[in-house]
């Protein structure tokens, strides 16, 4: 028997219903601003007001959540209402009138839902099967990422909080360092990890079987048969899109591990990842939103679970407010570094923050909610 609110699998709808809403707000009312104020406005606003999500489901619990088929249902609904928002939205912004302002913000929009879709992508790609897998791949194929699949399974949770992993954030690195570091470095990685594989199979690097040479002619044939279906404004629209989407991405792997690290034993080699390695975010809405993500602890130390199962550890450090919130204070270097530092360092030393300064960085990030908040409303009315 499983307690009714971990039961239900209903929640987990929310972002698609989130994102039929955006037809209309458009269509009917011309609000190319409406999801992102919503995602960055409302959202972190409820958060800060409602209890935390802390409860975590029993060993039994997770057995009977495990093999319950409905948690897929959310996932597929999600792919296909995201796919649907995205060819609407190709169609639209070549052949709708709106402002250079109102072009970059739908781009921005829709690459925001493209990059929730990667959250998608990332939960079905962690499953042992080749079906899911290969789903979860090529989902990534509008935001030209699909070599992640590679890089996150093999690389990163391999390295994750060491020097070795380039989507880990260093401490004291601003996120316009660690954006360069992580895309490029995870593109190269995978390059480096395919050719090694292939070579230990006595199979040929630039031969069919190599995966990245797939996935790198498809960077070039995808935004070419863009061109040729939308021409140059749906290309355009379709970059700004996937690059979004892609940083968004990067984002949230910046602030997944940032400064985080795992004690070097021996010269190269590092302590086992614990539920130490992850900042995680018991933020309710948001969790929901995100797939229990924020739940990233437990997501390293047990990485085929699925999203249902996630548990939240006490002994694991918290964020002091969820993903919507510290996006963009990271933005903002110096203010990131204020918040987030002390409790980087503390987190290092001893396993967790003390409860004394995460007060404090919760209170700065409560003020920043509002400042937030504000600052979204006040634009709604204009875009």
């Amino acid at each position: 028997m499983v307690r009714a609110y971990l039961d239900s699998h209903w929640p987990y709808y929310c972002v698609s219903f989130l994102i039929a809403s955006y037809f209309p707000a458009i269509e009917w009312y011309g609000s190319y601003l409406y999801l992102l104020w919503i995602v960055y406005a409302i959202i972190p606003l409820l958060d800060t007001l409602i209890p935390l999500d802390e409860i975590n489901p029993t060993e039994e619990e997770e057995k009977v959540l495990t093999r319950q088929i409905k948690w897929k249902f959310p996932l597929i609904l999600y792919i296909l209402t995201d796919w649907t928002l995205f060819f609407w939205s190709m169609n639209k912004a070549v052949t709708a009138e709106m402002t250079v302002v109102e072009f970059l913000i739908f781009g921005v929009t829709v690459g925001h839902m493209g990059g929730l879709g990667i959250l998608v992508s990332h939960e079905i790609m962690h499953k042992r099967d080749k079906v899911s897998r290969t789903v979860g791949t090529v989902n990534m194929a509008k935001n030209l990422y699909m070599h992640f699949f590679l890089e996150h399974l093999y690389g990163h949770h391999k390295n994750v909080a060491t020097p070795l992993d380039p989507a880990t954030a260093q401490f004291n690195q601003t996120v316009y360092s660690f954006l360069p570091q992580s895309i490029i470095g995870g593109f190269t990685h995978s390059w480096q990890r395919e050719k090694e594989l292939l070579e230990r199979k006595h199979k040929a690097v630039y031969g069919p079987a190599n995966r990245m040479l797939w996935f790198s002619a498809a960077y070039i044939l995808i935004p070419l048969a863009v061109y040729w279906g939308y021409g140059l404004k749906g290309l355009v629209f379709f970059l700004l899109q996937a690059f979004y989407g892609v940083f968004l991405l990067e984002v949230t792997n910046y602030l997944e591990h940032y400064g985080l690290q795992r004690k070097e034993t021996d010269p190269g080699v590092y302590e086992l990842v614990s539920t130490k390695h992850s900042w995680n975010a018991p933020q309710l809405i948001q969790n929901i939103l995100l797939l229990k993500l924020q739940r990233h602890s437990d997501h390293h130390a047990n990485s085929f679970k699925p999203y249902q199962t996630l548990c939240s550890y006490k002994e694991s450090p918290n964020l002091p407010h969820g993903y919507a919130v510290c996006i963009l204070a990271a933005l903002v270097p110096p203010v990131w570094f204020g918040i987030v530092n002390p409790l980087a360092l503390q987190a290092n030393e001893l396993g967790k923050p003390s409860e004394r300064d995460m007060e404090s960085a919760k209170f700065t990030l409560k003020v920043w909610v509002l400042a937030q908040t504000l600052f979204f409303t006040s634009l709604l009315p204009f875009i």
